[in-house]
């Protein structure tokens, strides 16, 4: 997978999760901590990371606020805050 062009600024963040190459063809999902019904999903991919491939995820719009991380059952893997301007991360490897 190619780099990602983000569009980010004023009150829209990205976020890239770092994830276990086992988990590459599936898909990663975040929902906002104040809006339990809205649920955006990306998926895994494997990128190069300083020569090396690593499996993430990017999230590449995001509004700041603060983000449940799900596993494929739906429940909370982690909590992230994503900043307007800015890339937020998290790793969710093993």
């Amino acid at each position: 997978m190619g780099p990602a062009v983000l569009d980010i600024g004023g009150d829209v963040g990205a976020l890239v999760a770092t994830m276990p190459s086992s988990a590459v063809g599936t898909e990663l999902f975040v929902r906002p901590t104040d809006d339990p019904t809205t649920t955006v999903h990306t998926g895994v991919w494997e990128r190069a990371d300083a020569g090396h491939g690593v499996a993430a995820a990017v999230f590449l719009e995001l509004r700041h606020g603060t983000y449940h991380v799900l596993d494929e059952h739906g429940a909370v893997v982690s909590t992230v805050e994503v900043h307007g301007g800015s890339v937020a991360t998290v790793d969710l490897r093993d």
